[in-house]
C-alpha cells in the first residue's frame, strides 16, 4: 500500500512533517520507508519520535485506508 499523494490531505501532511521532522532527508526520501513500515505492522499510524522532532515530542501520523491507499487523517 501506498500513501496517496495527490490530495489536499498529502499537503496537509507534508506541511505538518516538514515542520516536526528535523532529519536531514526530505519527506519523499522517507516516504518509501513510512510505507513499509506501516503495511508490515498493520497499524494505519506511524511514530515520529520525540528525538526526531522540533519539540522534543513524540508524534504519531494516522492514516484511514481507502482503495488500498493511505490517506492521511491527523497528527497527535
Amino acid at each position: 500500500m501506498e500513501i496517496e499523494m495527490m490530495g489536499s490531505e498529502f499537503k496537509e501532511f507534508s506541511d505538518i512533517f516538514d515542520k516536526l521532522y528535523t532529519g536531514l532527508e526530505p519527506l519523499y526520501a522517507v516516504i518509501g520507508s513510512i510505507e513499509r513500515t506501516m503495511a508490515s505492522s498493520g497499524f494505519n499510524y506511524f511514530k515520529l519520535p520525540a528525538f526526531k522532532s522540533t519539540d522534543f515530542k513524540n508524534h504519531y501520523f494516522i492514516f484511514t485506508v481507502e482503495d488500498n491507499q493511505y490517506i492521511f487523517s491527523k497528527c497527535m
